[in-house]
């Protein structure tokens, strides 16, 4: 709620027992709501096996709240959702060129936004492959030097105030290259 402002979730296991395999029966792994703001989710949180959303972010008053650098995989919902104007309705990167081969990604966002970049079986963000910022025109490029985990790439942004967005939708191949004009 309003109170829980300035708080890091970082290196737990949300969702999943000891090993991080097997599901222990959340339906929501991490709920912020009613005025949240400020926190940290991040770095190195595996939240996973959720029967529903992996992290939810609710109500436009739940704002600057940063999600990192964790593994969200397996869950029944999204990996993460913001809903009524959480997190300033932040809208996710799109992926125009991208090489699982070589690791390589660019794409458009907010403008000097963060941008990081995963690797998921699914539409999550299961390995975190790393980040870069936009410039200011928005436009991100990605260059890992060797090949990405895949099979599909998603990405999330984070805002110059912290608000963080849902993840992109994935990937669909191994390499798509578009000109933008």
């Amino acid at each position: 709620n309003a109170g829980a402002t300035l708080n890091t979730i970082t290196g737990n296991l949300i969702g999943t027992d000891a090993t991080g395999s097997s599901a222990l029966g959340n339906n929501t792994g991490i709920w912020v709501c009613e005025g949240a703001n400020g926190n940290i989710i991040g770095p190195d949180n595996v939240i996973a096996h959720n029967g529903g959303t992996g992290i939810e972010i609710e109500g436009y008053h739940s704002v600057h709240n940063t999600i990192t650098r964790n593994s969200i995989h397996d869950n029944g919902g999204k990996g993460i959702r913001t809903l009524w104007g959480a997190n300033t309705d932040l809208l996710p990167p799109t992926l125009f060129n991208f090489d699982l081969q070589s690791g390589a990604a660019t794409g458009t966002v907010c403008y000097h936004c963060t941008v990081e970049i995963f690797s998921d079986a699914s539409d999550e963000g299961a390995i975190y492959e790393g980040q870069t910022t936009a410039d200011g025109s928005g436009v991100f490029v990605f260059n890992k030097g060797n090949a990405f985990a895949g099979p599909h790439l998603t990405a999330t942004a984070t805002d110059i105030e912290g608000n963080t967005s849902g993840f992109s939708p994935p990937t669909t191949s191994t390499a798509r290259s578009l000109t933008l004009q």
